[in-house]
């Protein structure tokens, strides 16, 4: 069963009761809430998910809970701690979706996690690290919508014992002039309300494929790291990157290295080894689009030794 086929009692009746149990990938979801109004918002965001039962252990724990004599805000309980007190009711949905990426990143750590956005095409995924405003997102949301499959918004989970990718495709988060973008972009794409007000600015779900959801468990060989950067007015251009700048830039990235310790260091360099390493400037969704779908075309031409991936020493003194 799918949470888009319970009944509006039965959802309601899990959310208040003891939780609606969800699966994104390898992860297992509980969520409980006391707002109504935010349940059935989140439940059209994860539509396709499969309902689990409560008979297997919690990854993660969520609560929205009513705040005592203030109609009008919230608490957000995150695996059993106060997340986030006294928000605003009409902004339960997108805080319930960065407590998940919270718990995902500080707290699931049997993956190598890199702050990026993955899609997948042909069995091999694309990885885009960055910080907010690099325009992931929206690269990642624009791919989607063109036939690529997402693995994930926020959150690259590396296999610390193969180097495979797990999907966990929840919904893309998109904010501000990204939102208009991708609804103008792909006006048939499934997207959530607007959030304005956030302390992001206007934030909106882009919501996942069936086809996504449906090879949650589908993983995928790595094959390009791609360092985008949105310019309004520009060209695409995709800028051969040296496999130790792309080291180094990846490792800004990664939200849990130093728990693996030097492990961690060879999870990141095997990564980075089995990737074409690029910069991606883009403006133009078409223009990013065709340039990307170009990689599935000469991915073997591109992995031919030159110059431009030898290892620079000077960037590790």
């Amino acid at each position: 069963m799918i949470i888009s086929e319970l009944e509006n009692e039965d959802l309601i009746r899990r959310f208040r009761g003891e939780g609606l149990y969800y699966r994104v990938g390898p992860f297992l979801i509980r969520g409980r809430s006391q707002l109504d109004n935010a349940s059935r918002g989140l439940a059209s965001l994860y539509a396709d998910f499969p309902v689990a039962g409560p008979d297997e252990i919690t990854d993660v724990d969520y609560v929205l809970d009513k705040c005592t004599f203030e109609f009008n805000r919230f608490n957000l309980i995150l695996d059993g701690r106060l997340q986030y007190p006294r928000i605003f009711r009409r902004l339960a949905v997108p805080f319930v979706e960065w407590a998940l990426n919270l718990s995902v990143i500080l707290g699931l750590h049997r993956f190598f996690v890199l702050h990026a956005g993955v899609v997948e095409r042909g069995g091999h995924a694309a990885i885009f690290p960055g910080n907010a405003g690099r325009g992931k997102s929206t690269l990642t949301a624009a791919l989607v919508s063109r036939g690529w499959r997402l693995l994930s918004d926020e959150a690259a989970l590396i296999d610390p014992v193969d180097g495979l990718l797990h999907p966990a495709p929840r919904p893309i988060s998109l904010k501000n002039e990204s939102v208009e973008l991708i609804r103008s972009f792909a006006p048939n794409a499934r997207m959530g309300p607007s959030w304005p007000g956030t302390m992001k600015g206007i934030v909106s779900h882009m919501i996942p494929t069936p086809e996504s959801v449906a090879r949650a468990l589908e993983r995928a060989e790595p094959a390009w790291m791609i360092f985008p950067m949105y310019t309004p007015g520009a060209r695409p251009e995709m800028r051969p990157l040296s496999k130790a700048r792309a080291l180094v830039t990846a490792g800004q990235q990664a939200f849990n290295y130093n728990l693996f310790g030097r492990r961690g260091f060879e999870i990141l360099g095997n990564l980075i080894d089995a990737c074409d390493c690029y910069e991606f400037v883009y403006s133009d969704l078409d223009g990013a689009v065709a340039a990307m779908n170009s990689l599935t075309l000469t991915t073997s031409a591109a992995r031919e030794v030159s110059p431009v991936n030898a290892i620079e020493p000077e960037h590790f003194r």
